[in-house]
């Protein structure tokens, strides 16, 4: 159930980058690949996935894909799936 959120999750991050909205694509694909890393430690099957979070990280620089991470990183999942559904 958890890997699916995150599957969600990531699918979500690739919609908001497609729509332009930088941060919240950031944020979710930071996050996303956070719990991705925790679910499926070798993430072997979870290739698309990798590419929707390097799509996201190649539009921005280290730094602000750091800063994404660290606040992505610290959600838990429930607070991701809120973000993610939340229109802010």
């Amino acid at each position: 159930m958890k890997l699916a959120a995150v599957e969600l999750i990531l699918g979500l991050s690739g919609i908001a980058a497609a729509a332009g909205d930088a941060a919240r694509a950031l944020r979710l694909a930071a996050a996303g690949a956070m719990h991705l890393s925790l679910l499926a430690p070798d993430g072997a099957e979870y290739v698309e996935y990798q590419d929707v979070i390097e799509r996201v990280k190649a539009r921005c620089d280290a730094e602000t894909w750091e800063q994404a991470s660290v606040e992505g990183g610290a959600m838990t999942l429930d607070e991701v799936a809120d973000y993610a559904l939340s229109s802010a």
